[in-house]
């Protein structure tokens, strides 16, 4: 005999629900504003979407005026959060990566981003994991990352 908790959310309802959340705080985070009334993220469209964006707020700037390509090598610490403050993933100490390899949302971010700087990115879902999962990354999840930035290196 199959029976159901008549106050269980459904696996359905659950991701309609998370899919709202992450939305509206993509959208919130796209109207934050500093204590000078300055917008407190940057927007970035990728060059191949420009109808799209990520948020970047830089907290230290580099030296280096380089920037990576897509298919770069890059040296990088991050930590990675779900909007609910669930760490996913984070390092402790740099890791080397090539930039092509990762959400489409990173690599928008990171190709702005100069050896040295460090910021913190929103990706809103469709640049991220989209409707799938990923390890404890709920489908529908907008990804909020810190990155430093540390070289740009050869493969």
């Amino acid at each position: 005999m199959f029976a159901c908790k008549d106050d269980a959310e459904d696996t359905v309802t659950q991701y309609l629900k998370w899919n709202n959340q992450n939305t509206a705080y993509f959208e919130k985070a796209k109207t934050l504003t500093d204590e000078n009334g300055n917008p407190y993220y940057k927007q970035v469209s990728p060059n191949w979407d420009m109808t799209s964006c990520v948020l970047m707020h830089y907290y230290t700037h580099g030296e280096s005026t380089e920037t990576p390509y897509y298919t770069s090598f890059i040296k990088v610490c991050y930590r990675g959060e779900l909007i609910d403050g669930t760490v996913f993933d984070s390092t402790d100490n740099p890791i080397k990566v090539k930039l092509s390899s990762l959400v489409k949302g990173w690599a928008a971010a990171v190709e702005e981003m100069h050896p040295g700087d460090s910021c913190r990115v929103v990706i809103p879902q469709h640049l991220g994991y989209g409707a799938s999962s990923y390890g404890t990354i709920k489908p529908y999840s907008t990804l909020i990352f810190d990155i430093k930035l540390l070289e740009i290196t050869r493969q």
